[in-house]
């Protein structure tokens, strides 16, 4: 959808490729646009979001051609996936071992628990590898 605008001041937007509704809703839109920065610049492919009231930027020249297109089509929000516990556990900072201890002191657990547990392993290099990690 290319807009024409030549008599509006840089940057300005020159093609709405995409609009999608968002999270909040309420006419607020994310939008796929090209923006020209600057004369005789190319268009740069830039994700806008854009809300009813605010007066910033291209945001003006959106909702303008928003209201003169109230027919173009508006993809439905799709909320993200929520992470995998794989993923959740990746994005974890690491811990010294002093924290960790902390945090199960914290919880309720004695490190004496901990050690207890890991004496009762079976012997072998699994054990003698987690007693070094502990």
């Amino acid at each position: 959808m290319v807009i024409e605008n030549s008599n509006v001041e840089y940057p300005r937007v020159t093609e709405i490729l995409k609009i999608s509704d968002t999270e909040i809703g309420a006419g607020t839109y994310d939008i796929e646009v090209k923006i020209q920065w600057f004369e005789n610049t190319e268009p740069e492919l830039v994700s806008y979001r854009s809300s009813l009231n605010d007066p910033h930027g291209v945001n003006p020249q959106i909702r303008k051609w928003l209201s003169e297109n109230p027919d173009a089509p508006v993809h439905v929000y799709v909320p993200p996936q929520p992470p995998t516990s794989e993923e959740i556990r990746a994005n974890m900072p690491a811990l010294a071992a002093r924290q960790m201890r902390l945090g199960l002191v914290g919880a309720g657990v004695s490190p004496n628990e901990v050690t207890a547990a890991l004496e009762g392993l079976p012997d072998g290099l699994e054990k003698e590898a987690a007693m070094i990690e502990w």
